[in-house]
Order: structure tokens, then C-alpha cells, then sequence
């Protein structure tokens, strides 16, 4: 029934053996086991809430630098709360017990709710322009995309977002669609989007303009009809550019 053999039965005695030793033990493995959880447990909960205490001031800290930024881009009362909070669920997890969450409003007198559901395009981009500028030195994303970050701007402050954006170019690529010329003017180079239509198909087309297409795209941006004085401001918003 055992075995077919008696050395079988021997080894199967043994196992048997050893197999009551580990019930008869695992009431103390168990309480053994609980000890070392309860102990690893208050290790995490220490741990937790001192990363809670620094999520808090890094979160007070943002909020006031990021009001700075943002008045710069042209939202002078905008405000940007990161909200943190203890988690609702108890498990731990590997980043700690909160949980946080960016809320956004751009006008005085109101309470900021989730960005997610009242920030609008342009917003959303200016934000991410002043959040990149304060975090440039700690990160490692090599290409920046803006689309229309300018929408709404002018003069002065399209001037502030574009030199935001030319510091941000000194450590990284920066990609940006723009309708004002004197953002554009800052770049490096200049690529050119159109639509055209093929055979009752339309298609999007990017080409890299060359010095003199430059110009004519800037005087074009400024006023429409690429009057002589629109060139010759379109040479000068360049000249650092075309001359370097």
C-alpha cells in the first residue's frame, strides 16, 4: 500500500514523520511570522507618514512656485494645488500610503477643482510649460511637444512664454506649433505644415524652410499680406537666428 519495497516504507515513514514535526510546528512558524509582519508593518507605516509630511511641504512649495510661473505666462490668478491625501485603501503600496491629486482654477474667488475637468487647452499648456521649467534639471524627457501653448497671448506675454520656452531648449529639444511670430522667431528652425489635397485626398505636408522661406513665414504671421515692413520686421525678429 506504501511501497514495494521495505526501503520504501522506510522513506515513506520518514516523510511522514517529518510532515506531523511541520503541524505540529506551524502553530509556531505562524506566530513567528505574524511577529515579523506586525514589526515590518509599523517599519512601513514610520516611512509612510514621513513621506506623507514631505509630500505636504513639496506640495506648499510647487503651489507658490507655480503661481509664480503661471503669472509670468499669463494667468496671473491661476492656481495649481497638488492635493494630498491619505489613500482609502489600507494595503501598503510601494509609493507609501497617499494618494494625490492636482487641482486647477484660473480665476480669483474660485475653489480649485480637478484639472483634469476644468483646465481647457491652452491652460493645460502653460501649465506644463511652467511645471517643465521648474522641474528642467531633473528631467530626462529629451523632446518637449507644445501645441498653441501662445493661444490667447500677446506682446509681453508672448514674449515671457517664448523665452520660457527658448530656456527650455538649452538642455532639450523643444517642438512647437505656433501662430505668433514672435515666438516662432526664436527657433532654431523652422518646419512648415500644410494641407493639401492629391487625387480627392488630402494629405499633411512638413518641410524644413530655408533662410528666406523664414522670413517670409514670419512677415506672413505678422501681418497677412507680407507687406515690406512686415519682411523687414520679419529680418530683425530673426537676425540673432539667421545670423548665428
Amino acid at each position: 500500500k506504501y511501497a514495494d519495497s521495505v526501503e520504501g516504507v522506510i522513506a515513506y515513514s520518514k516523510t511522514v514523520a517529518e510532515e506531523i514535526m511541520r503541524i505540529e510546528n506551524s502553530a509556531e512558524l505562524v506566530a513567528s511570522l505574524q511577529a515579523d509582519l506586525a514589526k515590518q508593518a509599523a517599519i512601513y507605516h514610520t516611512f509612510a507618514v514621513q513621506l506623507s509630511e514631505q509630500r505636504q511641504q513639496a506640495a506648499q512649495a510647487l503651489r507658490q512656485q507655480m503661481g509664480e510661473q503661471l503669472a509670468d505666462l499669463g494667468l496671473p490668478h491661476a492656481v495649481l494645488a497638488p492635493e494630498v491625501r491619505t489613500a482609502a485603501e489600507s494595503k501598503p503600496h510601494p509609493m507609501g500610503q497617499d494618494e494625490v491629486e492636482f487641482m486647477f482654477n484660473a480665476n480669483p474667488g474660485e475653489t480649485p477643482k480637478q484639472l483634469i475637468k476644468v483646465i481647457s487647452g491652452g491652460e493645460m499648456s502653460r501649465v506644463m510649460l511652467a511645471l517643465k521649467t521648474l522641474l528642467a534639471e531633473n528631467d530626462p524627457v529629451e523632446t518637449l511637444i507644445f501645441d498653441e501653448i501662445d493661444s490667447g497671448l500677446g506682446g509681453r506675454l508672448a514674449l515671457a512664454v517664448g523665452e520660457k520656452l527658448r530656456e527650455l531648449a538649452t538642455s532639450r529639444q523643444v517642438i512647437c506649433v505656433s501662430h505668433l511670430a514672435s515666438i516662432a522667431a526664436m527657433a532654431d528652425q523652422h518646419l512648415f505644415i500644410s494641407k493639401e489635397i492629391e487625387e480627392a485626398a488630402t494629405y499633411t505636408k512638413v518641410r524644413v524652410l530655408e533662410e528666406q522661406e523664414r522670413v517670409v513665414e514670419i512677415a506672413r504671421m505678422l501681418d497677412g499680406q507680407m507687406s515690406e515692413i512686415a519682411l523687414e520686421h520679419a529680418r530683425e525678429l530673426l537676425k540673432p537666428k539667421l545670423n548665428g
